[in-house]
C-alpha cells in the first residue's frame, strides 16, 4: 500500500516538473536547471539511500525515503516564488526517486522469505506503475476541471505522507521478530 501511495505523484515529477516550476515565475532557464537539480537529487538518493539502510533501520529508512516526496509536493502547491524553495522542492523529489528503487528491493528482503522474492518485489514493481499510471489520469482529470496543479500537489503530498507514515509500521515487524529470536 506504501509504495501504491507514495508513487502516485511520478508522473508530475517526470513529465511535467519544469511546468511546475515555470508556473512559479522560474524562468524557463532556471526551470531546466531543476530538472537538472532532481536528477543530481536522484543520483544522491541512491546512494545515501543504500548506504543509510546499511546502518539503520529499514523501517525509518524507509519511511523517509519514501515520504521526501510529500515536501516535493506541498512546496510548489503554495504561491512561493523563491529559488531556493522550489530547488528544495524538486531535490526533495529526486532524492526520493533515488532511494525507491533500494528501499523496494531491502524492505522485500528484509521482511519476506527470499523463496518469495521474486513474487514479492514483482507484485510491488507492478503496484508503482500502476500507481504511476492512475497518478497520470488523476493529474490529467484534476488538471481538466481545475487548469491548476495545485489540488493534485497537495492531495498527492497527503498521500505520500501516509505512505511513508504507514511504513513505520514495519517497525513493530521488527520488534516480533527480535522477539522470538530472544525467546528461542
Amino acid at each position: 500500500m506504501s509504495g501504491f501511495l507514495c508513487s502516485l505523484t511520478h508522473a508530475l515529477a517526470t513529465s511535467q516538473l519544469k511546468i511546475v516550476v515555470a508556473d512559479h515565475g522560474v524562468s524557463a532557464v532556471e526551470a531546466g536547471y531543476m530538472v537538472s537539480v532532481f536528477a543530481e537529487g536522484l543520483i544522491v538518493g541512491r546512494l545515501i539511500a543504500g548506504i543509510a539502510l546499511d546502518k539503520w533501520p529499514t523501517h525509518i529508512i524507509a519511511a523517509i525515503g519514501m515520504g521526501l516526496p510529500c515536501v516535493g509536493n506541498y512546496i510548489p502547491a503554495t504561491d512561493t516564488t523563491s529559488l531556493l524553495f522550489i530547488g528544495f522542492a524538486i531535490i526533495m523529489l529526486g532524492l526520493s526517486f533515488g532511494a525507491e528503487a533500494d528501499i523496494l528491493a531491502y524492505v522485500t528482503a528484509d521482511f519476506f522469505p527470499m523463496e518469495i522474492y521474486s513474487s514479492v518485489m514483482g507484485l510491488l514493481t507492478t503496484a508503482v506503475g500502476l500507481s504511476i499510471g492512475l497518478g497520470s489520469g488523476l493529474l490529467s482529470l484534476m488538471l481538466a476541471k481545475t487548469d491548476s496543479f495545485t489540488g493534485f500537489l497537495l492531495l498527492g503530498g497527503t498521500l505520500v505522507l501516509l505512505g511513508g507514515l504507514n511504513l513505520l509500521r514495519l517497525g513493530s515487524v521488527t520488534e516480533l521478530r527480535q522477539s522470538d529470536i530472544r525467546q528461542a
